[in-house]
């Protein structure tokens, strides 16, 4: 395990929410052209 800064730790959830983001605009776009 490695130990994150407060600073780090926020631009991780801010990559991970862009990800998820993301994710679920590609599933509905694709879900929605059927």
């Amino acid at each position: 395990m490695f130990v994150l800064s407060r600073r780090q730790r926020r631009v991780m959830m801010r990559f991970l929410q862009a990800l998820a983001v993301q994710g679920v605009v590609l599933v509905v776009r694709h879900w929605l052209h059927w």
